[in-house]
């Protein structure tokens, strides 16, 4: 009996073991996506593991840095980790790229939730990751030239708005934390993705602002709002299509 073909038993008809795998396939494909499956389904099960795991060092360190108590549940970094990273991972071309995105990853956790805690980015983080930024590109042989001047870009653009919001507003506004959390960006991605890093941070903290407004209504527009957490994931955003050669 050649593939395809049917054969007759005493309980009806029968597919072949092949027909059978082959629509397995499909159907798995039609209910993930071909776009996510493109990986392997053990990379995405070992991306959540590991990016579970990064979630909770990062839990873990978050809460030695915070002043505050009032910190995030461990459950909700660990649950970003394993949502964040498969992806991420399944794009990675290298084992040294995988390392940096899992170190990557479990850094801006912790400063997102050093950030909610106590609205501060510690520079214990942020300056060894800008440094970080600039030994990956060594190691994976980019020139240096442009995450030099990212990093520059990056901090004197916030530290210029945080300048003048002072001056207009009479009251701080934007941290320096922030200024040296683009700087990292603009060190581990260089200077021309950086529009791109800013812009998706806003749209991502207009929309935690709408989702605040409809929930609480519009007294929390008075509220202060952690700006690193959406600064952590436009960044993490844009370093994940840099890996996979959209930007």
């Amino acid at each position: 009996m050649s593939g395809g073909e049917l054969t007759c038993g005493r309980g009806g008809l029968f597919l072949e073991r092949a027909d059978v795998m082959r629509t397995m396939h499909r159907l798995s494909n039609r209910l993930v996506g071909d776009h996510v499956v493109g990986a392997p389904m053990l990379v995405v099960a070992g991306g959540c593991l590991v990016g579970g795991l990064a979630g909770l060092v990062a839990d873990r360190v978050a809460r030695r840095l915070t002043f505050s108590q009032a910190t995030a549940p461990t459950w909700a970094s660990m649950l970003a980790g394993a949502v964040l990273l498969p992806w991420t991972l399944s794009v990675a071309p290298d084992p040294m790229a995988v390392a940096a995105s899992i170190g990557l990853l479990a850094a801006l956790l912790t400063l997102s939730l050093v950030d909610i805690a106590d609205f501060r980015l510690p520079d214990v983080v942020t300056l060894p990751l800008a440094a970080a930024g600039i030994v990956w590109a060594l190691e994976a042989g980019a020139p240096i030239g442009p995450r030099l001047v990212g990093a520059a870009v990056g901090y004197l653009v916030i530290a210029a708005l945080a300048g003048a919001y002072r001056r207009l507003r009479r009251r701080k506004g934007i941290g320096l934390g922030d200024a040296k959390l683009l700087a990292a960006a603009g060190a581990w991605l260089g200077w021309e993705p950086l529009p791109l890093v800013v812009l998706t941070s806003c749209a991502l903290a207009l929309a935690l602002i709408g989702v605040r407004v409809v929930g609480r209504g519009a007294a929390s527009l008075s509220r202060p709002l952690a700006f690193g957490p959406a600064l952590g994931l436009g960044f993490w955003i844009v370093w994940s299509l840099r890996l996979a050669g959209r930007v």
